[in-house]
């Protein structure tokens, strides 16, 4: 799924778009492509549908899906979209969740970035996430 997820980067000077093929790079070996079954993903397309219904994009909760089944092990989920946040929370995943703007600070990343980089924001749809998880209950 991610195949159909990035198509460039920019270069490091910022002024360029740099073609990102990924089935290329996973033909090549250079990149690990890591999937999951109809029957694994189910659950979590359920779960999605159920509380966040088309708020999720297909890409996001393929990720999710990775995570809850353990194929992902020792990884850790990156995004800016808010509702996808929540809803890693609500599937227990808090500890797997790292915030965007943590990610680009560790590569050395200084600009200004838009609220949903943010530590705030990251911060705030945990916590609305944390607040919906105990609605739930046990």
């Amino acid at each position: 799924m991610i195949q159909l997820e990035a198509f460039f980067f920019r270069s490091k000077a910022g002024d360029e778009e740099v073609p990102l093929n990924l089935h290329e790079l996973v033909s090549a070996g250079k990149v690990i492509e890591l999937g999951v079954t109809a029957a694994e993903i189910a659950p979590v397309v359920k779960f999605c549908s159920r509380f966040f219904a088309g708020e999720l994009h297909p890409g996001e909760i393929e990720a999710l899906a990775l995570l809850t089944t353990g194929k992902a092990q020792g990884h850790h989920f990156c995004t800016a979209d808010g509702p996808a946040i929540e809803a890693a929370v609500m599937l227990g995943l808090r500890e797997r969740l790292v915030c965007f703007e943590t990610v680009l600070g560790s590569v050395g990343f200084t600009k200004p970035l838009e609220p949903q980089y943010k530590r705030g924001f990251f911060d705030g749809r945990v916590k609305e996430g944390s607040r919906r998880k105990m609605m739930l209950g046990p």
